[in-house]
């Protein structure tokens, strides 16, 4: 909620603005004056909505007290859904219909209400209209207009509900599962949370990266952008993401843990910001792997010395 006021703000303001100048019409609810919010407020509304979304499942875990993991999924999965459609209606879904409805048509509405606007500049601008007679090249293309938001309108319902799930639906079920085995695992409320944290983001961010790249194409063809990554890029964030899971399971050094996760927030930085240099991100990478390496190898069962290697 908190999120989508902070985005939407400007566009009530802007709605506001040009309805003041047709007083003699009613304006829409949300053609309201809304007032600025500070810069950096879309930032903190994001925060706001992560640790919400952090919540869920913890909540869900502490009212239900589920007795295994086939409970904390139940738990998680009913919770999730009930998250992720509240954080539709809060503003995801307003967010994707604009995208894939009113975005893709601002070019077409923009030409067809400009100034000396003829029959034959349509049909410049649209070479197949040239065989249309020229009195009705204007409806055909505002028929065109109108078939493009009824598809998008459609597309970004379908749009939303997966980012929906992908975000506050999927860190729910992650979290409770997460929380409900710390909670039978009898940590300390301190550790158990700080291990909470550490184990659910970058998990869930990991899987929401990941899934997005299968969906790439799909976000290309809707909002013109392309959510992706590298293969080699998402294949070490799913390695840093694990051991740093493990080492949370098993109890491993804190030292550990941080290595992991030093290598996995700079492929995730390399990720968001693409213009970020490359040697930075593998300097940190190698400091992290070599570190796990270099603790992992003295765990490794040790061979007397001279004893020659068993045949495979």
């Amino acid at each position: 909620m908190f999120l989508s006021i902070a985005v939407c703000s400007t566009l009530c303001r802007n709605m506001a603005h040009t309805y003041s100048k047709f007083p003699s019409l009613q304006a829409p609810p949300l053609a309201v004056p809304v007032v600025e919010l500070p810069p950096g407020s879309s930032i903190l509304g994001a925060m706001v909505a992560a640790g919400g979304w952090l919540l869920v499942g913890p909540l869900a875990v502490a009212l239900v007290r589920p007795r295994d993991w086939w409970g904390d999924l139940s738990a998680g999965l009913t919770s999730g859904l009930v998250a992720a459609g509240t954080s539709y209606v809060l503003g995801l879904g307003w967010a994707s219909t604009l995208a894939t409805t009113i975005v893709p048509s601002i070019a077409d509405i923009t030409f067809v209400t400009g100034p000396n606007v003829t029959p034959d500049l349509v049909a410049e601008r649209y070479p197949d209209l040239v065989t249309v007679e020229a009195d009705k090249r204007g409806g055909v293309l505002m028929g065109k207009i109108i078939a493009d938001q009824m598809s998008g309108g459609a597309t970004g319902v379908w749009f939303g509900a997966a980012m929906a799930l992908l975000t506050a639906g999927l860190t729910a079920v992650g979290g409770a599962i997460t929380a409900g085995y710390l909670r039978r695992r009898g940590d300390a409320l301190r550790l158990a949370a700080w291990t909470y944290v550490g184990m659910t983001i970058p998990s869930v961010v990991t899987v929401v990266l990941c899934v997005t790249s299968v969906l790439g194409p799909v976000a290309e063809s809707l909002l013109g952008a392309i959510f992706g990554v590298p293969l080699l890029l998402a294949a070490g964030l799913v390695g840093f993401a694990v051991v740093n899971a493990v080492g949370a399971v098993r109890r491993q050094p804190t030292i550990l843990r941080a290595a992991a996760l030093l290598g996995w927030f700079a492929l995730l930085v390399q990720t968001l910001r693409p213009d970020t240099p490359w040697q930075i991100t593998l300097a940190a990478v190698v400091l992290a792997g070599g570190f796990l390496i270099a603790r992992a190898l003295p765990a490794l069962p040790a061979q007397p010395a001279g004893a020659i290697p068993a045949a495979a």
